[in-house]
């Protein structure tokens, strides 16, 4: 089944932490954005092939309004087969104002909503230079509800400045209460070329070790919830994992459209340079501009950290069949060493999946277990 992301790269401000691509809107601008996303629904997407999940993202979708918003869907109904269950996600910052928005895309096909709230104190929101209020998070998500929507997600940001175990769990537990049926928590990271990364020393950071204490406060608070982790950002309640981030993860074909939109189709990876001119301007001339990227995606190494990023882990027999000129032996000795570290366990179904400890530390446990991928002898 194929997943399809399309970039909404339109926010009203910037946040001082953020380096996705985004611009100003205007309503012309916008319109002919949309058209150019039209025009490579139907260049890129194979006509009948069958979707199961579509993403929305930014940016900041609802920025776009309901009626683009649903164009763009049509759009992709129109030329593919979606399935009954296909899951159709936008994210959304909180706000107030949505309500009537919310209502006509969840008419329009739009099924999951993905709110930005990053935080459930008032101090740490300032310091992410958010423009909502932890009430007006509460009411967002509450009106979304009220418009129709059943499978609602929040974005909870780790390591903001000022924050601290017992806060990061108490914005966890906070948003739990507010009926979300999942949670993804994301370390903030200071990207060069933002406000906040130019002034990093001026803030009050927390440190490795209380990361770390931050980190598993809310993973123990979600497991409390109800809301077991399917991978090292996410929870989510049985049976609401997001369908559409999974295929990032197992290396299954999703086609992104956008600035700055990547894609994994048919064994190749490609993407969308991160201008917006250039996207509308190569869509009205019917011209490509997609940049394929030099190395085919799914190879041995990719697949290893892909799904060692999940709670089910990674098969490992099952691994060296798929990459059959790999050796079993040398992958099996490592992981032995990690589960005598407390970094990692083998699950019922055999798997080796990280520990929450294994999680703090993946990309060296992924690293230890990469050293040791060696071709069986000729």
């Amino acid at each position: 089944m194929l997943g399809i992301y399309l970039h909404i790269p339109f926010c009203l401000s910037k946040c001082s932490y953020c380096d996705f691509y985004s611009v100003t809107p205007d309503d012309t601008g916008m319109d002919r954005y949309l058209h150019a996303l039209l025009r490579e629904i139907d260049r890129l997407v194979p006509e009948g092939e069958s979707v199961d999940s579509i993403y929305f993202g930014g940016g900041t979708p609802t920025v776009f309004g309901a009626k683009r918003l649903c164009s763009a869907l049509e759009g992709i109904a129109g030329r593919a087969h979606l399935t009954p269950d296909c899951e159709i996600s936008m994210e959304a910052n909180p706000s107030t104002s949505l309500f009537s928005l919310l209502k006509d895309c969840r008419a329009g096909g739009f099924n999951r909503i993905s709110f930005g709230v990053q935080s459930a104190v008032e101090d740490e929101l300032e310091a992410l230079t958010r423009r909502h209020t932890v009430d007006t998070a509460a009411k967002a998500i509450e009106l979304a509800r009220q418009a129709g929507f059943s499978n609602l997600s929040a974005d909870l940001m780790l390591g903001i400045p000022k924050q601290t175990a017992h806060s990061a769990a108490y914005s966890a537990r906070f948003l739990s209460s507010l009926g979300i049926t999942h949670l993804s928590a994301y370390l903030l990271k200071l990207e060069p070329g933002t406000p906040m990364y130019a002034m990093q020393n001026r803030l009050s950071l927390p440190g490795e070790d209380e990361l770390c204490e931050i980190y598993q406060s809310v993973c123990e608070t979600m497991a409390q919830e109800g809301f077991p982790q399917y991978e090292i950002s996410n929870f989510a309640r049985p049976g609401y994992s997001c369908r559409h981030n999974l295929k990032y993860w197992k290396l299954e074909p999703y086609l992104g459209i956008g600035p700055a939109a990547h894609s994994f189709f048919q064994g190749k990876r490609f993407f969308y340079p991160r201008s917006v001119e250039d996207f509308i301007s190569h869509a009205e001339t019917g011209t490509d501009g997609i940049v394929l990227e030099e190395e085919s995606g799914g190879g041995a190494e990719e697949f290893l950290m892909l799904r060692l990023r999940l709670s089910e882990g990674l098969n490992l027999p099952d691994f060296c069949t798929r990459y059959s000129s790999l050796s079993l032996t040398p992958l099996k000795q490592r992981a032995q060493q990690l589960v005598q570290a407390g970094l990692a366990q083998f699950t019922h179904e055999g798997n080796l999946s990280l520990t929450t400890k294994g999680f703090l530390v993946s990309n060296s446990v992924i690293g230890f277990l990469l050293d040791v991928l060696e071709p069986l002898p000729q």
